[in-house]
């Protein structure tokens, strides 16, 4: 099961824009991602292929600092916020909940959550801020899973990391 240490420098490591490197470096070699309620992409070679892929399609790729996740045992929930811009210029804010099971030192499933109508323009005179009005309501529902999570007994005291 991971230590808090760990999940910090996989944090790191995405933050920092090393997308392809972190799933290297973090998951298990049979390693499953899926997102939403799609089919699950298996293998970790599959998994660096399928994110370089998606990072040549893209001009940049912002990764917000992580303000919320949670460890529990093997279970680890990030909120992951990115800003994509496309080889168009057109930017798109993707606010998700990725669910990890570790295995050890490794991430063996994941899966991601987020409202694929949220993946809207952002606003280019207010960067980061979406236009999708239901964008608001997303957020609050998710904050309010973490809260509930972080609040629950099966989160262990200190396992919730809230910066500054």
């Amino acid at each position: 099961m991971p230590d808090r240490a760990l999940v910090e420098a996989f944090i790191a490591t995405v933050v920092s824009g090393r997308h392809a490197e972190a799933i290297e470096d973090f998951y298990a070699e049979d390693a499953s991602m899926q997102e939403n309620h799609g089919a699950p992409r298996v293998g970790r070679d599959v998994l660096v292929a399928h994110e370089r892929a998606f990072l040549a399609r893209m001009a940049k790729i912002v990764t917000h600092p992580v303000e919320r996740w949670l460890l529990d045992g093997d279970r680890v929930v990030i909120n992951w916020v990115f800003e994509v811009t496309d080889k168009d210029g057109v930017t798109r804010r993707l606010d998700e909940l990725a669910i990890q099971l570790w295995g050890g030192d490794k991430i063996v499933r994941e899966q991601f959550y987020y409202d694929p109508g949220a993946l809207t323009l952002s606003d280019s005179a207010h960067p980061g801020e979406c236009r999708d009005p239901d964008h608001k309501a997303l957020t609050a529902r998710a904050e309010s899973a973490l809260r509930q999570a972080s609040n629950c007994g099966a989160i262990r005291s200190g396992s919730r990391h809230s910066p500054g």
